[in-house]
C-alpha cells in the first residue's frame, strides 16, 4: 500500500469538500476530550453560625417531602441525560455511515453533499446500531465476567481465612504479588481484546455501508480483511496513532496561549482580590467560544480525515482480494 498516496487522497477529499468536516464533528460526538477537576477545602465548624441551617428543610419535619422532591428531580435529570445520550449516539452512528459513503463517492469522482451523506447514513443506521450492540456488548460481557471471577476469588479467599481462623492479613500479604500479577495480565488481555474489537468494528462498518453486509456478515468480512492484510493494517494503525499524538499537540499549542490570553487577566485579578471588569468577562466569553470552536474544528477535521483514510484503505484491501475470489 502506498501510504503517502492514501493520506494525500484522504486530505484532498476532506479539504475540497468542507461538509466532511461537519460530518466529522457529528461523528466525534461523545468521543471528545474529557475534562475533570477536583478541589480540597478544609471545613471548620466555626466557619458557620450556629443557626445557619436552622430553617433548612433538613432540620424541619418535611425532610421526607424534601427527599421526594430531590429524588424526582434527580430521576427526571437522569432520564433527560439518557435520552440526550441516545440521540447523540444515533446521530454519531448516522454521521459515521455518511462519512464512509461520502468518502467513497468523492474519491471516485462522484458528487454528493451533506444531505445525501446523512440520508445514506440514516438508511444504514439500524445495522450500525446492531453492530455496536453485538461487538461492544460482547466486550462488556467479557469485562463483567472477569470482574465477577475476581470478586468470587477474593470472596472465597476471605471466607476460607475466616473459617480456618487464619490471619487474613497474612493470606493477603502472601497472595498479594500473585494477585497483582494476574490482574496485570488480565488487564493487558482486555486492552488487546478492546483494540481488536475496535479494529474489527472499523472495517465491519465499511462492509455494512459499502458492501451492504448484514451485522454478522460485516463482522466476518471485517475479520477477513484484517487477517489478509494484517501487516498493512498494523502500519496504518501505528501511523494514525502518531498522527493522533500530533493532533493532540496541535490542540495543546492552540489551547494554552489562547487560554492564557482569555482567562489569565481575570484569574490574576481574582487572585489579587479585585473584582472582574467588563473587559475580563468579555475576554473569557469570547476566548472560551474561540477555544471551543478551534478545538472542535481541528478534531472534526481529524475524525473526517481518519475515517476517509480507513474507507479508502478498505477499498484497496477489497480490490486486492478480487482476483483471489475470481
Amino acid at each position: 500500500m502506498d501510504y503517502g498516496n492514501l493520506l494525500s487522497r484522504s486530505w484532498r477529499v476532506v479539504w475540497d469538500h468542507k461538509f466532511m468536516i461537519l460530518l466529522g464533528f457529528l461523528a466525534a460526538l461523545g468521543t471528545g476530550l474529557g475534562t475533570g477537576s477536583n478541589s480540597n477545602y478544609s471545613l471548620d465548624s466555626n466557619n458557620f453560625p450556629n443557626d445557619m441551617f436552622a430553617n433548612s428543610p433538613l432540620m424541619r419535619g418535611d425532610f421526607a417531602q424534601f427527599m421526594a422532591i430531590l429524588g424526582a428531580f434527580a430521576a427526571g435529570a437522569l432520564c433527560f441525560l439518557i435520552i440526550v445520550g441516545i440521540i447523540l449516539w444515533l446521530l454519531r452512528l448516522t454521521a459515521e455511515a455518511g462519512l464512509i459513503d461520502a468518502a467513497s463517492r468523492l474519491d471516485a469522482g462522484q458528487k454528493t453533499g451533506f444531505r445525501e451523506a446523512m440520508a445514506t447514513g440514516w438508511q444504514h443506521l439500524l445495522s450500525m446500531v446492531g453492530l455496536n450492540l453485538v461487538l461492544f456488548g460482547l466486550f462488556a460481557l467479557v469485562i463483567l465476567a472477569v470482574v465477577l471471577v475476581f470478586a468470587a476469588g477474593i470472596g472465597s479467599t476471605i471466607a476460607g481465612a475466616v473459617a480456618s481462623d487464619t490471619n487474613a492479613g497474612g493470606i493477603f500479604a502472601a497472595m498479594g504479588a500473585g494477585l497483582v500479577a494476574i490482574l496485570c495480565c488480565v488487564l493487558c488481555g482486555l486492552a488487546i481484546l478492546g483494540i481488536a474489537v475496535g479494529i474489527v468494528y472499523t472495517f465491519a462498518q465499511r462492509a455494512i455501508v459499502l458492501e451492504g453486509k448484514s451485522v454478522t456478515d460485516s463482522i466476518r468480512r471485517g475479520w477477513e480483511i484484517i487477517r489478509a492484510n494484517l501487516g498493512e493494517v498494523i502500519i496504518l494503525l501505528v501511523l494514525f496513532l502518531i498522527l493522533g499524538f500530533v493532533v493532540s499537540a496541535v490542540i495543546a499549542l492552540v489551547f494554552l496561549p489562547l487560554g492564557a490570553l482569555s482567562f489569565g487577566p481575570g484569574a490574576m485579578r481574582l487572585f489579587s482580590g479585585e473584582a472582574l471588569s467588563g473587559l475580563d468577562i468579555f475576554l473569557m466569553v469570547v476566548g472560551g467560544l474561540a477555544l471551543v470552536i478551534l478545538v472542535a474544528a481541528i478534531r472534526s477535521f481529524y475524525v473526517a480525515f481518519r475515517s476517509t483514510a480507513f474507507t479508502l484503505a478498505f477499498q484497496e484491501f477489497s480490490d486486492k482480494e478480487l482476483p483471489k475470489v475470481a
